[in-house]
């Protein structure tokens, strides 16, 4: 696996991740029942909605980045350890 599919992969499970539980609490903001908290201050109704749907792809994206650079890394740390078989 090269470090393209890893990353793939990475993004694909935090975007399905993250996608269930920030379709309800955007939906739960709509309705009024919780807040979008944004610099301190409380959005409700169709703006916390928007800015959960801009905020699901920009965790997605940071959480992806920053563990496929510690998997690349452990990744190239294992092979100075356990050459290939190939």
């Amino acid at each position: 696996m090269n470090n393209k599919e890893r990353f793939n992969y990475l993004l694909k499970g935090y975007f399905w991740g993250y996608l269930p539980f920030g379709a309800l609490f955007g939906v739960l903001s709509l309705l009024g029942i919780i807040p979008f908290n944004f610099n301190e201050k409380e959005y409700y109704g169709i703006i916390g909605l928007g800015l959960m749907l801009v905020f699901i792809p920009i965790m997605v994206i940071m959480t992806a980045v920053l563990n496929w650079i510690f998997l690349s890394f452990g990744f190239w740390i294992h092979s100075f350890f356990y050459k290939s078989k190939k």
